[in-house]
């Protein structure tokens, strides 16, 4: 077994999809990962596509499952018998039968040294209306010095894994004492870019009082047990979700001018 869980797997063939775009002549792919896809490609005539890649071991030759938006191709990777195809969707840059890209374990080798190098440079891609949102937060904390721990979502999050019970909204023993709150925040897309929907601020030295429910099979291979479910907070602690940022702010300096 080559890959510990789903989202190893799935990382593999995007970089495996990455890799063989990047080898076309005339065409350029650019990394999103934002909004239901993980990729911009444009080909050798200019035209562009949004494109989400799919990556399987099963014994297929398409995409089955849900299609977020007739605007995105669906292009699968499959990794059987030892070798690792492509089969592009109807609607791809690539679009053709059968691809045949290279053995699993040379690609593998390649993906594990392109990960240790991206590791050590510390990268991971956010969008730019995240970043900012970020730097928000953390020049108010700066200001105001309060240490914020920054979970950030797209809308993959309400409707798929961990579906409004995401993952690590609660903090590690180390991570409670370090920060004084957790706030999450959860993008959505408008035309295919991400702008923020909700902020949920969680007050760490009152995390005991918030319900919790046990994690979903998936959460508890990634060693979770316990999640907090967002619409249930919101039923109980209404005044702690904020739809901008102003409204986050005039909430925490009301904290601050209450705690003098």
């Amino acid at each position: 077994m080559l890959f510990k869980n789903d989202s190893e797997k799935g990382a593999f063939g995007e970089f495996v999809y990455q890799r063989y775009i990047r080898s076309l002549p005339g065409f350029r792919i650019e990394p999103r990962r934002i909004c239901e896809h993980d990729f911009y490609v444009r080909n050798e005539l200019g035209v562009e596509f949004r494109v989400d890649v799919k990556t399987t071991t099963r014994d297929l030759t398409r995409y089955m499952g849900r299609k977020g938006s007739e605007n995105i191709s669906y292009d699968l990777v499959v990794i059987r018998d030892e070798r690792v195809r492509l089969f592009p969707d109807s609607s791809s840059p690539v679009a053709q039968k059968e691809i045949l890209i290279d053995d699993v374990h040379s690609l593998y080798k390649a993906w594990k040294e392109t990960k240790l190098a991206a590791r050590e440079k510390g990268t991971k891609e956010q969008s730019a209306a995240v970043l900012s949102i970020k730097r928000q937060i953390d020049e108010y904390g700066e200001k105001h010095d309060l240490r914020f721990r920054l979970i950030h979502r797209g809308p993959a999050s309400n409707t798929k894994w961990g579906k409004r019970r995401p993952d690590n909204v609660i903090p590690k023993s180390k991570d409670r004492s370090k920060y004084d709150f957790t706030i999450f925040i959860q993008m959505q897309c408008v035309n295919f870019n991400e702008v923020l929907e909700s902020l949920y601020i969680f007050r760490h030295e009152s995390l005991d009082e918030i319900p919790t429910f046990p994690a979903d099979r998936r959460q508890q291979r990634k060693g979770i047990s316990r999640v907090i479910d967002l619409d249930e907070y919101g039923k109980g602690f209404p005044e702690s979700i904020f739809d901008s940022m102003p409204a986050l702010f005039v909430f925490l300096n009301d904290g601050i001018s209450k705690s003098r």
